[in-house]
Parts: C-alpha cells; sequence; structure tokens
C-alpha cells in the first residue's frame, strides 16, 4: 500500500504543477528519492552510456528510440522506420554524466526545434527498464512528459529489419 502512496503522491506532483511552462520541474529536489522507492521491488542505479546503447520503446507513448555508442540517437514512431531518414521523427545527440541524460535537438523533430537542449535524471532498473525524470528542457512537448520509462528491445529486433531475407 505504501508504494502504491508513493507512486499516487509522485503521480499528483507531477499533475498539479509539476511542469511548468519553462520547461523545469520544481520537484526535482525530490527525485532521486522518489526515483528508487517507486522503483521496488527492483534495485535501480544511475544510468550509464553503455546502458542506454541500443534500440528502445517508450512506454508512455508509441515511439522507438535507438542509441549509439558515438552519441547520436533517433526516433521513430514504427520501429522499422528508424532506419529510415525520411521517416524518423527525431535525430540529435545526447550525452549522460553522472546519471543525468542531456538530449540536444538535431535537425530533424516534429515537435522540438534544432539545439533544444532537455536534461533528465535517467534511472537503470535491474529489470533492464530505463526512467528519465525531468530536470529541465526547452522543448515544451518533451517537457510535457516528466517521466518517461522505456523497455530495451532485444538486439534481433533490429537486426531483423537490416536482413534481406523474409
Amino acid at each position: 500500500m505504501k508504494r502504491i502512496l508513493i507512486v499516487l503522491t509522485v503521480s499528483a506532483l507531477s499533475a498539479c504543477g509539476g511542469v511548468s511552462g519553462s520547461g523545469t520541474n520544481p520537484v526535482s529536489s525530490e527525485r532521486t528519492t522518489l526515483a528508487a522507492a517507486t522503483a521496488a521491488p527492483t534495485t535501480t542505479r544511475p544510468a550509464t552510456l553503455e546502458d542506454l546503447v541500443g534500440t528502445w520503446r517508450t512506454q508512455e507513448a508509441p515511439s522507438f528510440h535507438q542509441y549509439h555508442e558515438d552519441g547520436t540517437y533517433r526516433a521513430a514512431f514504427f520501429l522499422e522506420d528508424l532506419e529510415d531518414d525520411d521517416k524518423v521523427h527525431a535525430r540529435g545527440t545526447f550525452t549522460i554524466e553522472g546519471g543525468l541524460f542531456t538530449q540536444i535537438e538535431g535537425d530533424k523533430d516534429l515537435d522540438c526545434k534544432a539545439g533544444e537542449r532537455g536534461t533528465y535524471e535517467i534511472w537503470i532498473f535491474e529489470n533492464g527498464k530505463v526512467r528519465y525524470f525531468l530536470i529541465e528542457d526547452e522543448c515544451d512537448h518533451r517537457a510535457s512528459f516528466p517521466v518517461v520509462s522505456m523497455i530495451r528491445l532485444p538486439d534481433s529486433a533490429t537486426q531483423d529489419l537490416n536482413s534481406d531475407q523474409p
């Protein structure tokens, strides 16, 4: 029951002004404690670049994200569209340092302007999921999702896309 109350409290804080028009989240000082509290029963730790490299599906919105070792990313509404520059809806660069994920929009995004920067705490769970917690974001659209959870896709999912065999 306590876990449910904590999750509901976090949701209520986020829904009641947790994200202002400036793209900042006033409850960010509590984020580390809340991230660990809402993670039960699995263990969490700040994510690293190595953790994030790969292909992910978001849980809050239908979107697929692919993060590369060189610090670039791509996002598309359909998994197969990640391989087609004309069909990706976002691409840019990112860094992860000390558990902070910073994303900078590139030249192609449906909702954000090139160069807009967003900073999030990023946690990885024992079960392989990652969760972002908004600190601040210049892109209002991204800032409208103060908490984002993603599930890693198996490597075979993207390898199948590159295969010429049916």
